[in-house]
């Protein structure tokens, strides 16, 4: 197809919005007890008339303004948030807006903050007192209740209109939280209080530690943390939240931009995902980077629908007289084609590239055969991919199909060849008249004790092509593999270790021992029902982005457990490097933005199952990695996300690829089964 939405998306309807849209906008000034702002006020104005006036929102929109916006008020404002709604309302868009001061504290203790040198986070109501000694010191009381609202307070609070009306949450925070960042502030007012008040440990303990015991873990866990809503914020945590006099009015340097780049995409924004969005936004300054964060990065902006994932697309560009597209070898392969097209949203194609020096984090191009313009804000579409055939065995009496089959593969699809069954990725063979099974070959998968793919395939050509295809790009990305170099070689750890549940359903912390065992491998008994966490420690001298993918053979299905945040510069880098207090660390499975916990989990008709977890990690943010994620092989044919990730049964542990001149390889491979039953191929 010749127009860019049609490769890469499902074609939209270009209309004026209109959205079923509820919002809370809120943006303080005037304080009682800290330093006013100026522009918090004119961006939450200014985020109210785009909300009314260019998405036609439908829903209630409520705004707080300075005095307005008391600590109890906001509190009461998002919990209305989330009252029950009719089963057809849910998943309808929510907007939470903020604007105003934010800061940071010691945790509190008891609450785990992810790591030893974390802290608190909060946003400052207009009531809240937070000097111990200074100008703007007052005595508070714990009847007051003048506290800053603490990330655990607003997470819960979030949780719980996720819980109640679906995780179509858009949070926007216009603060923030460090004062690392302010020595470096050049002009303007940084939205930053210091906070040297100690919170309680018991603070809105009614909100984060709910006596109900009602409901699924693992459907509350598809709710929880950064799975219940998207978070755009204006910088990362280092850095600060400017706000400067702009067109004769004082505005926060963040929202502005924001809503210029929402503006843009105007009527198109059914074609613009958050990733893309945070892209969008112009380069602030050195001091400001906004960050995107959630695993729904990849949805479309105030939509409920899936996830894109279809055909990633990489800005393209002339830098002297080379072309270059930004994307590496964790997704390029030598010689692979590209299709070219302009910014606009229904552009045609301009020309093909091929590529032709493949380096970590970006890819020297040439082009195919004609040349043509490149122009700033082109992309690129992977057109077909040289390394990327199947080598399928079939018995005989299928050949028929499988003809049929390669007849049908489209120029940007995965190549299949037929071969001998000693040279075969897959193996395909009748089960039942209508049916076919694929059996594996790969060494790893069948020594684990996984024969076959354990869904059956029907026999038909559209079935069993795209049963094909989801093979092709399983096995490609399950086999991509890099040579160890000596910069992360040991420096990088992963360890699992049950997880304690220290508040229901919301925050975990790894308790016992490290699970491996000599040989890297974990026993789970699915009968005890045990939580686990990930932790991943760095003892480098590199700041590094991980992402985790898990493979399940069983359904072929891929999935990101963890990615780092998108920026339109650099995110700030989810794996610290080693400090004087000790390694970076991450921790996946602790609630909240570390994620929910693994729970490993059978079938009602297994008794084993095996999955692959591959961790990459980057000295550069590499946000297309979201692009390996597909679903499984019997969900292919319908728009839906993939499997929650506590369904997986057996992770196996090595990396995908590392950017930059550090690579690592490990491996952990934790076996699940009941143990009470004889597992097959064991």
């Amino acid at each position: 197809m010749s127009a860019l939405q049609s490769p890469s998306r499902d074609p939209q309807v270009d209309t004026p919005c209109h959205l079923e849209l509820s919002a809370l906008i809120i943006g303080i000034d005037d304080y009682q007890y800290v330093t006013h702002l100026s522009g918090a006020v004119n961006d939450a104005k200014a985020v109210k008339k785009f909300v009314e006036e260019k998405l036609g929102a439908q829903g209630r929109v409520e705004m707080l303004l300075n005095d307005q916006a008391k600590r109890i008020d906001i509190i009461r404002s998002l919990k209305s948030l989330a009252h029950p709604v009719a089963e057809e309302d849910k998943g309808r868009p929510i907007l939470i807006f903020y604007a105003g001061h934010g800061g940071e504290n010691a945790p509190p203790k008891g609450w785990e903050a992810g790591g030893p040198t974390q802290k608190v986070q909060n946003i400052i109501a207009w009531d809240t007192k937070v000097e111990v000694d200074g100008p703007n010191s007052e005595k508070i009381t714990f009847e007051d209740n003048n506290y800053p609202i603490p990330d655990r307070t607003l997470g819960a609070l979030i949780d719980q209109i996720a819980e109640a009306r679906g995780n179509n949450i858009t949070v926007i925070f216009d603060c923030c939280h460090s004062g690392s960042g302010t020595r470096h502030a050049r002009s303007g007012n940084v939205r930053m209080v210091n906070v040297t008040i100690q919170i309680p440990h018991t603070l809105d303990q009614d909100i984060w530690a709910p006596h109900s015991r009602g409901g699924e873990v693992p459907d509350f866990f598809r709710r929880q943390g950064m799975r219940s809503h998207v978070l755009l914020a204006a910088c990362n945590q280092e850095q600060v939240a400017m706000e400067r006099k702009l067109d004769n009015k004082h505005r926060g340097v963040f929202t502005s931009a924001l809503l210029t780049a929402l503006e843009a995409e105007l009527p198109h924004l059914s074609n613009v995902t958050y990733r893309e969005l945070i892209k969008k936004i112009q380069r602030l300054d050195d001091q400001q980077d906004p960050q995107c964060e959630g695993f729904n990065q990849d949805r479309v902006i105030f939509r409920n629908n899936p996830p894109l994932r279809v055909y990633p697309r990489f800005p393209v560009r002339m830098e002297n007289d080379s072309i270059v597209m930004e994307n590496g070898a964790a997704l390029v392969s030598r010689d692979s084609l590209y299709s070219v097209y302009d910014a606009a949203p229904k552009s045609e194609v301009l020309g093909v590239l091929a590529a032709a020096k493949v380096s970590s984090s970006r890819t020297i191009m040439r082009y195919f055969r004609e040349r043509f313009p490149i122009k700033e804000g082109a992309m690129a579409v992977q057109k077909h991919a040289i390394e990327d055939s199947l080598h399928v065995y079939a018995s005989e009496h299928l050949s028929g199909i499988m003809s049929e089959v390669i007849k049908s593969i489209q120029p940007h699809q995965r190549s299949l060849v037929m071969t001998p069954l000693e040279a075969a990725d897959m193996v395909i063979s009748a089960t039942e008249p209508d049916t076919v099974v694929f059996h594996f070959t790969d060494e790893r998968i069948k020594s684990a004790g996984l024969a076959c793919m354990q869904i059956p395939v029907k026999q038909t050509v559209q079935d069993l092509g795209l049963a094909l295809q989801s093979a092709a790009h399983f096995m490609h990305f399950l086999n991509e593999e890099v040579p160890i170099k000596p910069e992360l070689d040991g420096k990088v750890t992963m360890h699992v270790r049950r997880a304690l549940e220290v508040i229901r359903r919301r925050r975990y912390s790894p308790i016992g021992e490290d699970l491996c065992s000599h040989d890297m491998q974990v026993d789970v008994d699915v009968n005890q029902q045990n939580l686990y966490i990930l932790e991943i420690f760095n003892n480098s001298e590199y700041d590094l982005y991980a992402y985790c993918l898990l493979f399940n053979p069983s359904n072929l299905s891929i999935e990101m457990l963890y990615g780092s945040p998108s920026s339109n510069s650099k995110p700030y880098p989810s794996l610290k490097r080693k400090q004087t207090e000790g390694p970076g660390s991450l921790i996946i499975g602790a609630g909240a933005a570390a994620g929910a916990p693994l729970q490993f989990r059978l079938n009602d008709k297994d008794t084993f199952d095996v999955s692959f977890l591959k961790l990459f990690v980057s000295t550069h943010p590499e946000d297309h990695l979201s692009s390996i994620e597909q679903v499984a092989v019997n969900k292919m044919s319908h728009s839906s996300t993939t499997e929650d990730w506590s369904a997986s049964r057996y992770v196996a542990w090595s990396p995908l690829r590392t950017l930059g001149e550090v690579h690592i390889r490990h491996s952990i491979i934790i076996t699940v089964r009941q143990f009470n039953q004889k597992s097959p191929g064991l």
